[in-house]
């Protein structure tokens, strides 16, 4: 039941951020308040929030039973409510209505464009709608097991209706995921990532979050600068309320060394989303990237505070710690990751912390590691060798790993010209003749 309470409520969150004249706080905010017993008014405070909607789903058999209140936090007042019995068939009916009724008590003046947006169906299969839900409820939980759960139902969805355009996009989503934190190969991952968002476009071109996911997969793994920043632009024309157009358009401004204006595209994101741990750990990011080591390290450990089991932030952390010789906290951090997660993506953690604090007997013992496992044709991790090996000041063996990187298509490519630990690659021919490769400015 779960995944339908979250998905009932994230279609309502995504008909009504379409709207250009309003601001909707994100699913994923508004989520950290679910199964909380709290005030609606104290909650619209702590978000910024003027209305605050509550609500219940419940399922009995094939009855439906959903309630919903929008409350104005200034005036501490009852707008609107309703309780609706309705057949599983209504739910889209339902949702509609919801939705259609904001609008009205808010009196918002409504393009016909966006009456349409928000009163559309996007599937008139319950089933698939239902199969949706669930494979984006895994999604969220980004984990590898999440990551394979979501697109299984992902798949099912499509099966049930072949034309579902959202679900395509969610299939995009997943693979651009899993190529991002390799979970599958990038050569296998990012070519299925770009067909599922072409076939959501091609079925509804005006989906923000296809364009988003397809600005993404264009940069990170097409290297064409060019189409990712089109596509970024289209997604947050569609939604300039939703993060995931300026979370993919602040990836591409970093990439290209223009700093200034990605830390805002990331706060704009993280502004959209407060408390989104993905949009707070890509500031922490984009500020480590950016030399801005003290504001990425409170950008991370807030994101450690909004979920100690964030993985990432305590492995980001832990580099960032090493870089300011901090080096009690970094191994504290890189500790703490490996703890959370026993995985390559933590050990790697360990042999970079390793190297910049000058430890090179235990970098070297994880390289190896890591350079046993990165075998052709993927040559996966070879970014984070040829990384060690650059921090070990071993420029020759770094480039080796870097060119294995390139036909690998790794993702984490795009970041080449900004990872602080390639600095001492910069005065190399090889280091410019890569960044031509990849299609990355040689300067800002």
């Amino acid at each position: 039941m779960e995944y339908l309470s979250e998905g009932v409520a994230e279609t309502i969150i995504n008909s009504l951020s379409r709207l250009q004249n309003l601001r909707v706080v994100p699913r994923t905010t508004t989520f950290q308040y679910k199964r909380k017993l709290q005030d609606p008014v104290q909650v619209g405070r702590e978000l910024g929030a003027r209305l605050v909607l509550t609500g219940h789903v419940g399922r009995r058999g094939d009855r439906l039973m959903m309630g919903a209140e929008l409350i104005d936090t200034t005036q501490e007042s009852q707008l609107w409510g309703q309780t609706y019995d309705r057949k599983m068939d209504e739910i889209f009916a339902i949702q509609e209505e919801i939705a259609g009724k904001i609008s009205n008590y808010l009196q918002l003046r409504l393009t016909d464009i966006e009456k349409e947006q928000v009163t559309r169906r996007f599937t008139e299969s319950r089933e698939a709608y239902c199969l949706y839900l669930k494979a984006m409820y895994f999604a969220h939980k980004w984990t590898p097991e999440g990551f394979r759960k979501g697109l299984d139902y992902c798949r099912q969805a499509i099966d049930a209706d072949p034309v579902y355009a959202n679900a395509y996009a969610a299939l995009s989503y997943l693979y651009s995921l899993m190529g991002a934190f390799d979970v599958v190969p990038a050569l296998e991952s990012f070519p299925r990532a770009k067909a599922a968002a072409l076939k959501a476009l091609e079925i509804d071109d005006g989906l923000s979050y296809a364009h988003a996911v397809l600005g993404f997969v264009k940069l990170a793994h097409d290297w064409d600068f060019q189409s990712a920043n089109a596509e970024c632009c289209r997604a947050i024309e569609l939604g300039p309320h939703m993060p995931g157009g300026h979370y993919a358009y602040s990836d591409l401004l970093l990439a290209t060394s223009q700093n200034k204006q990605a830390i805002e595209e990331a706060k704009y994101a993280l502004k959209l989303d407060p408390l989104s741990l993905p949009d707070n750990y890509h500031l922490g990011a984009v500020y480590y990237f950016t030399h801005e080591y003290d504001a990425a390290v409170a950008q991370l450990q807030k994101t450690s505070e909004l979920d100690p089991s964030f993985v990432f932030a305590h492995s980001l952390l832990a580099i960032v710690y090493a870089i300011k010789g901090m080096s009690q906290e970094a191994k504290a951090e890189a500790q703490r990751a490996r703890l959370l997660s026993d995985g390559p993506y933590t050990r790697i953690t360990l042999g970079r912390v390793s190297a910049i604090m000058g430890n090179q007997a235990e970098a070297r013992e994880i390289l190896t590691e890591i350079e046993q496992v990165s075998k052709p044709p993927y040559f996966s991790r070879a970014f984070w060798c040829a990384m060690i090996h650059a921090l070990l000041g071993e420029p020759d063996q770094a480039f080796e790993w870097l060119d294995k990187a390139c036909g690998a298509r790794e993702p984490a490519l795009i970041y080449l010209r900004q990872a602080p630990s390639f600095e001492s690659l910069h005065g190399d021919p090889r280091f410019h003749d890569l960044l031509r490769r990849i299609g990355i400015p040689s300067c800002a």
